[in-house]
């Protein structure tokens, strides 16, 4: 089992990955712990959710009565 050096930056956590595992440096990623103890690593990107953001709540205006 490998241990990972992790650091907090602000308000970010800083993972250090070794190199043979094919992780492009200097780029965002979310992590998600999964149930058997390890983790998955998903690119960060600015337009991810905001489709989904726009789908989810364009419909639903705030009124107020």
């Amino acid at each position: 089992m490998r241990t990972y050096t992790t650091r907090k930056v602000g308000d970010d956590i800083v993972i250090d990955v070794p190199d043979d595992m094919g992780i492009e440096a200097d780029k965002e990623y979310f992590i998600i712990k999964e149930e058997n103890g390890g983790f998955m690593l998903i690119p960060k990107e600015s337009q991810m959710f905001k489709e989904e953001y726009k789908k989810r709540y364009k419909s639903k205006s705030r009124t107020r009565t």
